[in-house]
């Protein structure tokens, strides 16, 4: 036997054997997805999570764009810090919705801080150093928290709702400190076309067997996908 064919007797049996290793897949069930989303938490009594709004828990399957808005509104009913403003309509005729979040002392002073913001973003307007200092040190930041440009990045609308729940529920130090230091927006949802297309084609091609082939329809959809909107525009390329 030649020097070339020992070495293929080596090497191709090593190809078929790393394949087969890397093809192995963990067992459907296997891992256990049952820890907090944040370790401190401690949530004010009588305010529902998404779970009990929805039927189901947050992160077990990816939330509508109707299961969103209806958990916004629940919170903006809520919440007298919390207020939810509507600033347009997709093509197919979905709400476009952010949710503004602080603390209770804020809030009742929004018009002050958002003309504060305006003034201190165009230093002609403030007299000298010492104006800015004071606005500076008297105003809290903007926080603005977009998520799921693209309708098929699945797990930036579920976190916006999570992050949602934990600012305005949460007891702890860390939700009472940001409340305190910013004003947040919160834009759950900024492709909803793109997403409820492509959750429609998750449903379609979704079976009774875990599918763990990355190839499968079901992972990756079939043409348009959901990144673009109703116009299959990719966001990102004109998001400012």
């Amino acid at each position: 036997m030649n020097h070339y064919l020992k070495k293929l007797l080596i090497v191709v049996p090593a190809i078929f054997l790393f394949g087969k290793e890397i093809s192995v897949h963990p067992e459907p069930g296997k891992g256990v997805y049952n820890k907090p989303f944040f370790p401190m938490n401690d949530y004010r009594e009588n305010i529902l999570p998404p779970d009990s709004i929805w039927g189901f828990t947050l992160g077990s399957k990816p939330a509508s764009h109707d299961d969103i808005i209806s958990y916004f509104e629940y919170l903006d009913e809520v919440f007298s810090n919390a207020k939810l403003y509507d600033y347009g309509k997709t093509y197919e005729g979905r709400r476009l919705v952010y949710l503004v979040i602080t603390s209770e002392k804020n809030f009742s002073r929004l018009d002050t801080i958002r003309d504060n913001i305006s003034k201190i973003s165009d230093p002609r307007t403030i007299d000298n150093s010492s104006e800015a200092k004071k606005i500076i040190e008297n105003t809290p930041a903007i926080a603005w928290m977009s998520y799921s440009i693209h309708g098929d990045e699945l797990s930036g609308a579920d976190a916006g709702v999570q992050l949602a729940f934990q600012l305005l529920a949460g007891t702890d130090s860390y939700s009472t400190l940001i409340r305190d230091s910013l004003v947040v927006c919160i834009d759950p949802l900024q492709n909803p076309d793109g997403r409820t297309r492509f959750l429609s084609q998750m449903t379609q091609w979704s079976g009774a067997m875990v599918n763990y082939d990355i190839q499968s329809a079901h992972h990756r959809g079939n043409w348009p996908q959901g990144r673009g909107n109703h116009y299959l525009f990719d966001l990102n390329r004109d998001w400012f």
